[in-house]
Formats: structure tokens, C-alpha cells, sequence
């Protein structure tokens, strides 16, 4: 299995869109709870106790019968036919003599290894390895112990829906069961280092695709193999990138850029570079790009989002809504520069007021993590103050909301200057007497303008610096 020394955090973030995605139910209602559910939750647990098959789905069949009006009823037939099913042909493995040691690939409906930590690598490197050395005759244990020569005797199973015997998941979904078509895909993409099926990044597992996807998925793994089956790993991603949507081209090129060789590498940067450029340079989706690539020194992604955000502010600050993963990422890989551009579109869109966006960028860069731990964003700290001129909306919430924001940048503002504004850590409660805070008046005179303040903070060449304020004129803000 490779990815023991990849850099894990572009791939972690591709892993939570799947997470998240998969966890998105597929209704907004809470699910009644009935005496089918309740079948429905005793067949569950049961298949992974190791049960029979045959003897739970006779269980679920009298429930199921009893109660046509259940919305679960549709859904709880199915899985007795499916179970039916993976019963008889259990029934014939043993009959022909086929056992999990000389065909574990034709046993993996008894598996009972989780989905994701096979599905979510190499954030999951260490579990899988693990639940391998623990459980190491189970089929899917016995299946990954094997080379790529394995893929083929995997691909009929894509259009498998039995279900396995995994229970324990990342995902709170309780309609969910993991099939063999799921547990076959994630081994084949791990093998592999390739993606197959796009829409799982937006639509969740892939049993819960149709299965006019899954038989193309099929037929286009299968094409892969054509192609790929003869060469290198590193090579088997390259040709696979052709057939790879955007999602999954960001991961592959992520895992092909720990290649030993140069033109691997290289043609991975070229690729992630395409990807921040698509669809015009849509911001949301070019940072998923941008990521890996900072991750090996590459700041592409990042002059790019930079001149997007100087063009569109330098028209105006009301026609450019920011996603704020954006704003994140040049947060969290940006300096003095990007610290700069940041807070002068936040001041635009607070100078506009209402009519500053949908998306204001000041309360994105307060929820980052680099507020707290770097100088640059003094500066835009600053500014929280200025949004009680705008009110709550620009923190998408009450009056309360806004002092909670506004206070922890002052105490942020302590930290990073060393200098005390009279904070304390815990914010005093709202029914206490109003809380007026000692402000340095860091612009030069007496104004009071927190806009002034932030551009002198960010006055030093070579450095954001802190200035003493026991000499300056001080005013109060009342929270």
C-alpha cells in the first residue's frame, strides 16, 4: 500500500468533501421510527454480529409484511431480497468449494472492515493497517494483501449491491449499509491511486449512485486497466487523470506528486495549475488545486486568488461575492501581501455597508486561525471595530454575536501586540454593566478611526510590529 511518507493535508481535505457530502442525508425530515425501523436497526446490527443471512432477512420479511404503510417498507423489502440473495450465493461458494483464502475478492460481502478507512486514504493509514494485522482473515484484508493484479477480479463486483458485514462508520447516516460495490471501489481506487467515480465527491457513496453510473464506472475501470494494467503505479495515474473529473484529478495529482521522478511531478504541478485556471478561475473550486500545491512550496494558486481579488475590488467592492474558502486559503498561506489585500476589500465592502456583499470577508478572516497567531492580521483585527457601524449582518447574526466577534479580536489584538486593551479572556456577560474598553488611538492625533489604526499597523517594511500605546491618546468603545 503506498502513501506512508505522502503529505496528508491536501488529501485530508478531499477526504472531508466525501465525508461531508456522504453524510448529507437524502431527505430534510426526521425519520419515523416505527417497528420497521426498528427491523430495519435489529438486521444491522445482527449482519454484523455474523449472523445468518437467511435467518435475518426471514425476520425482516414478517416485519415488513405487517406494516405496507411504513415509509421504511420499500427500503427494508429491498434489503431482504438483497440478503436473500447474498445468502444463496454464499450457499453456492461453499457448495463449488470456493473459500475466502483461494477467492477473497468473491467473499468480500463478509467483510467486516469499514468503509472509510479504506475509502479515506492516507488519513486513515494507520487504522487500516491495524484492522489488517487484527482481523487478517478477513476477505478485504486478504484482498488488499495483494498486488494491482487484483483489480480485475474486482471490477464485476462494482455492480455488486449485497450488503457487507461492516457496521462500525464515520457516517451517522442510518438508512446507510456499506455494499460490495462501495468496499470494491475503494480497494480498486486505492490500488489504483485513481478516481473513477466523480459524483461520490458530491452525491455520497456509491451504492447511492444509479446504476447507469455504476455501470459506466465499471466499463470505465475496466478501460483504465486496458490501458494501465502493464505499467508503473505513478503511470497507471497518469492515464488515468484523462478520465478524471476535477476532484478527482486534484487527488491524484496529489498522490503523483510524491514521485520520485521529475516528470511525474511535474506533470502533476501542470495539471493543478490547469485546474486553478478552470471555469474562469472559479475561486471555490481552484483552492482545492491551490492546496496541494502549496503544500510543495508551489504559491500558484495563491497569486492567482490575489489578482482575482485586486481586479474585482478595484471595480467595486458590491459586484464580487468572495467564497470565503478563498479567503481562507490566502489566510492561511499568506503574508504581509495577501494580510494587505485582505483587509483593504474588507474595509470596501464595510465602507459600502448593506450593499457590501453576500459574503462579507472581515467575519471569514475572524473565524481563521491565523488571527490568533499572526501579526499580519492585526490590521484586520482592527477593523472588527468598525462593523458596529454595519451592524450584525456582517457577522450573520444578533447584536451579540457581533460583541462576541468583536471582543475575541481585541483579545487577539493583546496577544499579538503584548500590549493590554483592558480584555479579559472571558467576555462579560451581556446583563452586566456595559463594558467599555481602552483602546489604543494608534493613528496619529486624536482620531479615533479604527481604520486609521489598522493602516498603522501595517506601517512597518519589514515586519507587522507591535507599538507601544502608553503614549498615545487612548479612547473608549462601548461594547
Amino acid at each position: 500500500m503506498q502513501s506512508s511518507h505522502l503529505n496528508h493535508k491536501p488529501l485530508l481535505l478531499i477526504a472531508a468533501l466525501w465525508v461531508m457530502t456522504a453524510a448529507i442525508p437524502m431527505f430534510s425530515e426526521v425519520l419515523p421510527h416505527d417497528a420497521v425501523s426498528r427491523g430495519w436497526s435489529e438486521a444491522r446490527t445482527a449482519l454484523g454480529d455474523g449472523a445468518d443471512r437467511q435467518v435475518i432477512a426471514e425476520r425482516l420479511a414478517s416485519v415488513v409484511a405487517k406494516h405496507p404503510e411504513s415509509w421504511w417498507h420499500d427500503r427494508a423489502k429491498a434489503l431482504v431480497v438483497s440478503l436473500n440473495g447474498s445468502a444463496q450465493e454464499v450457499a453456492r461458494l461453499k457448495t463449488a468449494g470456493i473459500t475466502a483464502k483461494n477467492s477473497p475478492s468473491l467473499w468480500l460481502a463478509e467483510s467486516k472492515m469499514p468503509l472509510h478507512i479504506v475509502a479515506y486514504q492516507p488519513a486513515n493509514q494507520e487504522s487500516l493497517t491495524a484492522f489488517v494485522q487484527r482481523h487478517p482473515d478477513d476477505p478485504a484484508s486478504m484482498v488488499l494483501s495483494q498486488g494491482r493484479e487484483i483489480i480485475p477480479r474486482l471490477m464485476p463486483l462494482l455492480e455488486d449491491m449485497g450488503s457487507t458485514r461492516a457496521t462500525h462508520q464515520i457516517i451517522t447516516d442510518e438508512t446507510a449499509l456499506v455494499r460490495v460495490c462501495d468496499l470494491a471501489l475503494a480497494i480498486i481506487e486505492l490500488k489504483s491511486g485513481c478516481s473513477f467515480c466523480e459524483r461520490m465527491f458530491s452525491f455520497g457513496w456509491f451504492s447511492n449512485q444509479s446504476a447507469i453510473i455504476r455501470q459506466s464506472t465499471r466499463k470505465a475501470v475496466e478501460a483504465w486497466w486496458a490501458d494501465a494494467g502493464t505499467v508503473t503505479y505513478e503511470h497507471g495515474i497518469r492515464i488515468g487523470m484523462k478520465g478524471a473529473g476535477f476532484y478527482g484529478k486534484v487527488r491524484m495529482a496529489a498522490l503523483l506528486m510524491d514521485s520520485k521522478l521529475p516528470e511525474d511531478r511535474a506533470f502533476a504541478v501542470q495539471t493543478l495549475r490547469n485546474l486553478v485556471n478552470l471555469d474562469g478561475g472559479n475561486l471555490q473550486m481552484a483552492v482545492h488545486a491551490g492546496e496541494v500545491l502549496e503544500a510543495h512550496g508551489d504559491d500558484y494558486c495563491r497569486k492567482a486568488v490575489v489578482q482575482r481579488l485586486k481586479e474585482a475590488f478595484s471595480k467595486s467592492a458590491t459586484s464580487f461575492d468572495p467564497d470565503s474558502s478563498a479567503i481562507f486559503f490566502l489566510a492561511e498561506h499568506g503574508g504581509k501581501e495577501e494580510w494587505s489585500l485582505l483587509t483593504q476589500c474588507a474595509e470596501a465592502q464595510l465602507l459600502a455597508g448593506e450593499a457590501g456583499g453576500g459574503h462579507f470577508i472581515l467575519p471569514t478572516l475572524m473565524n481563521s486561525n491565523q488571527v490568533a497567531t499572526s501579526k499580519f492580521a492585526i490590521p484586520a483585527l482592527a477593523l472588527a471595530l468598525r462593523a458596529k457601524q454595519v451592524g450584525p449582518k456582517v457577522f450573520y447574526g444578533s447584536e451579540d454575536r457581533l460583541r462576541e466577534k468583536v471582543w475575541k479580536a481585541m483579545v487577539n489584538m493583546q496577544t499579538l501586540t503584548g500590549e493590554s486593551f483592558g480584555v479579559t479572556p472571558i467576555m462579560p456577560d451581556a446583563s452586566e454593566s456595559p463594558h467599555r474598553l481602552k483602546i489604543g488611538g494608534i493613528a496619529p492625533g486624536n482620531s479615533n478611526s479604527p481604520l486609521n489604526e489598522s493602516r498603522r499597523w501595517n506601517s512597518s517594511d519589514e515586519h507587522v510590529r507591535a507599538v507601544p500605546c502608553g503614549t498615545r491618546s487612548l479612547y473608549n468603545y462601548n461594547l
